[in-house]
């Protein structure tokens, strides 16, 4: 990816826009990620929340994330009374939803090493519970491999009064291709989540393309500190 910026077309110079439409998401530009919003017809289930249905007495710990010891049911659960965005990876397991075998993604861990993973973006409701996947290969309880952020779902912010805001375009066209636009402003990958990046677009570039300032300034901080991933 070519980072994140604040812009929504290729070339030139550009005005940012906080209006930025949800037609620019690139859905194929997320392998083996699967956002699962109100409409998902890959996930299991939803229902409501009810300590009473999940065995849970009065006063037990809610966990986020829970995976049924038998039949291995990824579960997310949100008792509060406010929405949530659950990001959850599977690793080395493939997942099963409501339509089948869901697609996996290639990444590489610090060392190189290629590994697989099934990536979720679970939007909860207030007091909701989703039945998201059936992790598949299980042999034990005890092999789930899964990393989670779950973050509460906040208003998106309003950009600061301010006349239109010019910039160069951040990616060097020197190879003469378009740069696809991964994610815009709101986008259900992860910019919906986060106020800091809602009015941000991702774009697709190859390695090795020169990303330009798109403005005069003074550098603050350069990190170089990942291998891979």
């Amino acid at each position: 990816s070519g980072g994140e910026h604040d812009s929504a077309s290729q070339g030139g110079c550009l005005a940012l826009a906080s209006d930025l439409s949800l037609d620019l998401l690139a859905m194929s530009a997320w392998p083996g990620v699967h956002v699962g919003d109100a409409g998902a017809a890959w996930l299991l289930g939803r229902r409501a929340f009810s300590r009473r249905a999940l065995g849970l007495q009065k006063g037990e710990a809610v966990p986020d994330l829970s995976v049924e010891p038998n039949i291995h049911v990824l579960t997310a659960l949100n008792p509060t009374c406010e929405g949530r965005a659950v990001f959850v990876s599977v690793r080395r397991h493939a997942c099963r939803g409501a339509g089948g075998v869901l697609a996996r993604s290639r990444w590489r861990d610090e060392q190189g090493r290629p590994q697989f993973s099934t990536t979720m973006v679970i939007h909860l409701s207030p007091k909701e519970v989703v039945d998201a996947c059936v992790i598949l290969g299980l042999a034990s309880i005890h092999d789930v491999d899964v990393v989670s952020d779950i973050v509460p779902l906040q208003p998106p912010p309003l950009p600061a009064p301010r006349d239109p805001l010019v910039l160069s375009f951040p990616l060097s066209a020197g190879a003469g291709l378009p740069f696809r636009c991964s994610q815009a402003a709101g986008g259900a990958l992860t910019h919906f989540a986060h106020p800091s990046t809602w009015h941000a677009c991702d774009f697709d570039a190859p390695v090795g393309t020169p990303v330009l300032a798109a403005s005069d300034g003074t550098i603050a901080e350069v990190r170089d500190g990942c291998a891979a991933g």
